[in-house]
């Protein structure tokens, strides 16, 4: 094989790895990806970017772009089968599989709107269960069984918010979730046997059903939900980490701003952080992702400006067209995705309000 013909093999069997200006422009998309997720630095998203960029990519194709080891990149595709955001195809003829984006995959997100809405639902529905069984030990234990019932109720009117968000339909009113009557912000809540075993099945049964990454933040804003306030030691019984990865996440939480952390009392006492509102914790949640997808809409538009000057050249570049096509396909879903926020605004305006009304 001459020289020629072995550059011109090497460029045809690496048709994924980019050069110059069209190498930069893949590494913003692979940043916005990562910015618009839970876990900007998770190497899930990572991979998630690049197929999402490239369409479908083999797990060689995956180690020459990201560097990461064949058994960190075969782990993250596992989990992105498994929670149905792709699907892995086997190449006739060989022993490998490529892996791509559904058809129907929804372009910001890991599952469709009407797939987490299921998910969302299917939960809630156990929630209405427990509910029932929180009513029955009112009478052996109040404060905790209302506190417990309040604190689903957070997660029902989200639900609510979604459903009314997605599709339109209403199938209840809000429930009241507020708890500061029940519970100061400078307590921890403590359950009894029977309300603790309520809460604990709640919570593992939230592991095993929803698609969300299993990282420590997760796993901690999950106890967060069903009890509102926690300090680190506490946080560190719960969860069976150490102390030092649960400050970690503490902090990366509040700064997020999906916890807060009250002042201590005095030194002797341990700090103690809150989520209050579950419902609106999550509305927000979602509405900061949604501002920083608009955030990157001009410096989409100004590179695909700069793909489209004839006097930039870039038009031979290999990656050209994957790198434009992908450009377009996000500055138009972003225009699709604005109408998408404003009912979720809309529908939170009308929870704050019930909550107003309800304390």
């Amino acid at each position: 094989m001459t020289k020629q013909n072995l550059v011109l093999f090497k460029k045809k069997n690496a048709s994924h790895l980019f050069e110059g200006k069209i190498k930069e422009m893949e590494g913003v998309l692979v940043e916005f990806f990562q910015t618009i997720s839970d876990d900007a630095g998770d190497k899930a998203t990572i991979i998630f970017s690049f197929i999402q960029i490239h369409g479908k990519l083999t797990q060689q194709e995956l180690r020459d772009l990201t560097k990461f080891s064949f058994s960190t990149i075969s782990t993250s595709l596992n989990f992105l089968v498994n929670v149905g955001s792709i699907v892995k195809n086997f190449i006739p003829g060989t022993h490998k599989y490529e892996y791509f984006l559904k058809k129907n995959h929804v372009l910001f997100i890991y599952k469709p709107f009407s797939s987490l809405l299921e998910e969302w639902e299917n939960y809630e529905q156990i929630l209405i269960q427990y509910k029932k069984h929180l009513m029955n030990l009112k009478e052996e234990h109040p404060i905790q069984a209302e506190f417990l019932i309040r604190r689903i109720n957070g997660y029902l009117n989200f639900v609510e918010c979604q459903r009314r968000s997605i599709d339109g339909r209403k199938r209840n009113d809000f429930f009241p979730e507020y708890t500061l009557n029940l519970l100061n912000n400078n307590s921890l809540i403590e359950f009894s046997p029977k309300i603790a075993n309520i809460e604990q099945k709640m919570y593992e049964y939230r592991e095993s059903c929803l698609s969300e990454k299993k990282t420590l933040n997760n796993k901690i804003i999950g106890y967060f939900y069903f009890r509102r306030n926690l300090t680190q030691q506490r946080l560190v019984q719960l969860t069976q980490n150490s102390l030092s990865a649960i400050s970690k996440s503490l902090k990366e939480l509040e700064k997020t701003g999906v916890i807060k952390k009250f002042p201590k009392k005095s030194s002797k006492k341990q700090s103690i952080y809150s989520l209050d509102y579950r419902s609106l914790t999550n509305l927000n949640i979602i509405i900061a992702a949604d501002t920083r997808i608009y955030s990157y809409y001009i410096k989409f538009c100004d590179m695909l400006n700069e793909l489209q000057d004839p006097t930039t050249n870039l038009g031979n570049l290999t990656g050209y067209s994957i790198i434009k096509n992908k450009l377009e396909e996000i500055v138009k879903a972003i225009n699709e995705f604005r109408s998408n926020t404003e009912f979720v605004k809309k529908t939170k305006k009308e929870l704050e309000e019930f909550i107003l009304q309800a304390r």
